[in-house]
């Protein structure tokens, strides 16, 4: 595109790269019928649009604010740590303002200067953290022999470079048949969505007969990849590199073009994406985040971790339930128990907004996440387990076209 030719370079001038292959993923993206419900249609996201203007205003920016020269590793770190404390301030601010009927009206003004200012400060770093965090996962995905090598090695160039925009994600529609756990439908919904007009969208897709859940993403798989501004620097880190498997599965691997064909598919290549990005986020936070991590903010992940446990443990009782239910045709109770369950979880520390065959659905295509272990994410544990490396782990999956396919992979 002959923006910056340093691509992989140390600067945040960057070009967002290779319009076709953009082409191709936006439209990839759209290939499967998404059973777009009608009544949802008003509330739907403008993928397509979005993405050409968020690509189109990073490149102005990258433009206009050209590389005063490369900065140091220790510069990197603190502006990528400077973004993330905003975005906990932000959220801290946002959380105090909604009791801002107990405040005093100069309290809520400071409040609000504050928030102004803190997301304005977070948007200017924006550009240069995605460019850093880029370069750093693309390094770790590179050395793991992961996406297709460009010239010598030492140039650090390979395909698809991992970009990605932070943004305020899309929330997502998703539909599940009452009778079992399946994923019917997924249809894309504008981000700017009141919690309101979230639960009138799931009643009337709900009176079609069907299990019904919107729920925010945590990324997109568009390329470049959609990232949500809002989450902490591992979880960034994480969605980063799982969102760049997807492009690189897409392009590289019969597993990657095999997504649509059904449900099991799609919970492996989920994993898959699942288990490369947890390895490839954890290297580039121990290398270069973990030695300046606060001691208080290692005890928040370490308990966070321990409730994430907790909570698999629980879900994964509910769903054997429920499971057995939905297969004995006990709808109604199966129904009844879930939202039984669901207060259980809140009175725990768990809050689940809505618990039901759509939720279940959704999450358990993540055959590895707590609470939804399935045989799919057991056998693909241990592949990698037996796997010499994370790049012949994904080598020996990506053969993978059909179920049967991968039942005689992991036998």
């Amino acid at each position: 595109m002959g923006y910056n030719t340093a691509i992989m370079g140390k600067t945040f001038g960057r070009p967002l790269f290779a319009a076709p292959l953009l082409l191709l993923m936006l439209l990839a993206s759209c290939l499967p019928s998404q059973g777009v419900d009608r009544m949802a249609a008003p509330y739907g996201e403008d993928t397509l649009g979005q993405h050409v203007e968020t690509l189109v205003q990073r490149i102005g920016q990258r433009l206009q604010s050209p590389p005063e020269g490369d900065l140091s590793t220790e510069q990197e770190v603190g502006l990528v740590d400077e973004y993330f404390s905003l975005t906990a301030q932000i959220s801290r601010l946002s959380r105090e303002l909604m009791a801002g009927r107990r405040l005093e009206d100069w309290t809520t003004r400071a409040l609000s200067e504050q928030l102004d200012w803190a997301r304005q400060r977070r948007e200017s770093l924006k550009t240069g953290v995605e460019a850093i965090i880029g370069r750093q996962v693309g390094e770790a995905l590179r050395q793991a022999g992961l996406g297709a090598s460009l010239g010598p090695q030492e140039s650090g160039w390979f395909f698809p470079p991992s970009e990605f925009f932070l943004l305020k994600p899309p929330f997502v529609l998703v539909t599940s048949p009452k009778e079992r756990i399946e994923i019917s439908s997924s249809y894309l919904l504008s981000p700017q969505l009141s919690k309101d007009t979230i639960e009138a969208i799931e009643k009337s897709v709900e009176a079609e007969g069907v299990s019904a859940l919107v729920e925010v993403t945590g990324g997109f798989s568009l390329y470049p990849a959609w990232v949500s501004e809002d989450d902490s620097l591992r979880r960034t880190l994480q969605v980063a590199a799982h969102e760049w498997s997807h492009a690189y599965l897409f392009l590289f691997s019969a597993l990657g073009r095999a997504y649509f064909q059904d449900h099991q598919m799609r919970t492996i290549n989920e994993t898959v994406a699942d288990i490369i990005g947890r390895e490839i986020g954890q290297q580039v936070y121990r290398r270069y985040y973990a030695p300046v991590e606060q001691p208080a903010a290692l005890a928040a992940v370490t308990a966070m971790r321990e409730r994430e446990l907790d909570f698999g443990r629980l879900m994964r009782g509910i769903r054997g339930s429920v499971e057995e239910m939905l297969a004995q045709g006990r709808v109604v109770e199966a129904e009844a128990v879930m939202e039984t369950e669901r207060g259980r979880l809140s009175d725990r520390g768990f809050y689940v907004r809505r618990l039901n065959q759509a939720y279940l659905a959704l999450h358990s295509s993540y055959a590895d996440s707590p609470g939804f272990e399935s045989p799919i994410g057991t056998a693909l544990q241990e592949l990698r387990a037996r796997s010499p490396s994370l790049g012949d782990f994904v080598s020996r999956v990506g053969s993978v076209s059909t179920y049967a396919d991968f039942e005689r992979l992991v036998e």
